[in-house]
């Protein structure tokens, strides 16, 4: 065979891989182009579908409306933020161990922040004692108010993620009790 014939063999074959070089990348750009937008409907779909885990709508709540309210005297007061520790931890200077503490603040209706402590320590000899202190300003200001109540456990329910106290008397000393009323999650 002369070189001639040989071409003609080839040629077929190499533009046979050239076609399927090529085919290859618009197969490609069209099955991308298909499942755009098919992908983007299954993800409407599930955008609409409703859902069945928890929603947290505390951004939806009236302003003020916080986590909790305590109640001292007379007046409701919204608890913004509330947090607590419930492991035991050295009482210093003390003796003794705390075994729960919790701390909820919040504003007064005066624009004053006020600080709820909620704490339960066992003594060295055994005894458990509950106590609260509320403060009402800022504590260097000459109108702060501080409010304590001490009793023996019982006096604060723990859960094992909550607090409450109901119609605790909290005084500061001299001064006529008021009754405070809280309660919160963890």
């Amino acid at each position: 065979m002369n070189s001639m014939n040989k071409w003609w063999l080839a040629a077929p074959l190499a533009m046979g891989l050239v076609v399927a070089a090529c085919g290859g990348d618009d197969d490609s750009a069209d099955d991308a182009a298909t499942e755009a937008p098919a992908e983007a409907a299954a993800t409407e779909a599930a955008a609409e579908e409703p859902t069945t885990e928890p929603v947290d709508d505390s951004a939806d709540q009236a302003p003020g409306s916080g986590v909790a309210v305590a109640m001292l005297g007379d007046e409701e007061i919204p608890i913004e933020s509330a947090r607590c520790y419930f492991e035991e931890q050295e009482r210093a200077g003390l003796g003794g161990v705390w075994t729960h503490t919790a701390q909820a603040s919040g504003t007064n209706a005066a624009g004053e922040p006020v600080t709820i402590g909620l704490d339960r320590a066992r003594n060295e000899d055994e005894t458990i004692e509950d106590s609260v202190y509320v403060n009402i300003g800022e504590p260097t200001a000459d109108d702060f108010v501080g409010l304590t109540a001490d009793g023996p456990e019982g006096l604060i329910e723990f859960g094992e993620s909550s607090v409450s106290a109901e119609g605790i008397e909290v005084a500061e000393f001299g001064s006529d009790p008021l009754s405070l009323t809280i309660s919160f999650d963890c």
